[in-house]
Order: C-alpha cells, then sequence, then structure tokens
C-alpha cells in the first residue's frame, strides 16, 4: 500500500517537472522567435 503511494507521488512530481520544462522550452522559442524578428 504504501510503495503504491510513494509511485504515485513521484509520478505527480514528475509530471510536474515536465510541465515546467515545457513551458520553459516554450518561453526559450518565443525569446528567440523575439529576438529573431529584431
Amino acid at each position: 500500500m504504501q510503495s503504491n503511494n510513494k509511485i504515485l507521488k513521484t509520478t505527480k512530481e514528475k509530471r510536474k517537472i515536465s510541465i515546467l520544462v515545457n513551458l520553459f522550452t516554450m518561453n526559450l522559442c518565443e525569446i528567440h522567435i523575439f529576438i529573431n524578428k529584431k
């Protein structure tokens, strides 16, 4: 039971991290486009 809970927790954390990474890469791309337009 407890190990299942741990696994759930780690997947949640991983999901959070992946969302953060996605946001970060999106921002990088937008900044790149912005710089290129100049």
